[in-house]
């Protein structure tokens, strides 16, 4: 039986298993933050604009300083392996360093 997942199991237990096979209702964003779900609305129109504006500044940034910034990227899932619990949040943007040679 798939796991289903809505804005009302904000907070509930999850193991990463459950949560990567998960079906979750449109309309909002889902995060696994030390072992349970956190829920979050889609983003609005005006959070939009200022993600893209943001996303322009740091490329801009990361072309002139190329030593700091390789990638700005609008999807990131980022893994804490050291958390206690599965910690997996998804930042709406993610900078990405180069990587060494």
């Amino acid at each position: 039986v798939q796991l289903k997942i809505g804005p009302l199991d904000h907070g509930r237990a999850v193991t990463m298993d459950d949560f990567d096979a998960a079906e979750f209702e449109p309309g909002y964003r889902y995060e696994i933050i030390e072992g349970r779900v956190y829920v979050s609305p889609e983003p609005s129109f005006p959070e939009h604009y200022l993600e893209i504006w943001l996303r322009r500044k740091l490329e801009r940034f990361g072309d002139t300083h190329p030593e700091l910034i390789e990638l700005v990227a609008t999807k990131g899932r980022v893994f804490l392996p050291t958390a206690y619990r599965p910690t997996v949040p998804e930042p709406d943007l993610a900078v990405y360093a180069p990587l060494p040679e």
